[in-house]
């Protein structure tokens, strides 16, 4: 189980520097490196799909860990908050609206936040 853990956690990293490489391309590299570019478009279709991944290895996470009882705590926060950036992400995707853009990167931070705290204190809301 230790290692679906790390797993996790190094896609949620990869995650989380996908609109970190877009901005250095954006403000650094100006879209010029055909290599970087490349790079972004392979990324641009992963991130989907490693998002979804995180959130089904998070959900069994917490179900071996917690015996398969549903308790509130900051795990199902934090899965909560993956399921709900997902939800955003594909409505932007589809409608191209850039407030849920926006909602798609605070609630990115937010969930960087939730991991720090469920990696420090799972039980907090116990």
């Amino acid at each position: 189980m230790f290692w679906v853990i790390w797993l996790n956690v190094l896609l949620l990293t990869l995650l989380l520097l996908f609109p970190i490489f877009l901005e250095i391309n954006k403000k650094y590299l100006k879209g010029k490196n055909k290599n970087y570019n490349k790079m972004l478009k392979y990324a641009r279709k992963a991130h989907p799909y490693i998002g979804i991944t995180v959130i089904a290895i998070g959900a069994f996470h917490g179900y071996i860990m917690l015996g398969g009882k549903l308790i509130l705590h900051t795990g199902s926060i934090l899965l909560l908050m993956l399921v709900i950036n997902g939800g955003v992400g594909f409505y932007y995707k589809k409608s191209r609206n850039k407030v849920s853009r926006k909602a798609h990167i605070i609630i990115g931070l937010l969930i960087v936040l939730a991991f720090v705290l469920h990696y420090l204190n799972p039980w907090l809301l116990s």
